[in-house]
């Protein structure tokens, strides 16, 4: 009994997965925009997430067009040509 109580507390629930695959999503979107310089530098915060025990740039509203890429994460409504990633 006492091994089914603490299986059932690890397991992962789909809202989890969901959100912890949104949370990243967004974390290597924002962390690519910054690399590639398509924000500039003073368009970024460093935050810490504890989390995942790392620290990440996080995109700040300062105009329409980074307003627009927050908007789109927290939507969820990211437009299939919106992101050409070329490695």
């Amino acid at each position: 009994m006492v091994v089914a109580q603490k299986l059932k507390e690890a397991e992962i629930t789909e809202q989890d997965s969901l959100l912890l695959t949104r949370n990243l999503l967004r974390i290597a979107i924002f962390n690519i925009s910054y690399i590639r310089g398509l924000f500039p530098e003073k368009y970024f915060n460093d935050k810490s997430v504890p989390a995942l025990e790392m620290k990440i740039k996080k995109l700040m509203p300062m105009d329409a067009e980074s307003r627009r890429l927050i908007d789109w994460m927290e939507k969820e409504e990211i437009p299939e040509n919106a992101f050409v990633l070329c490695v």
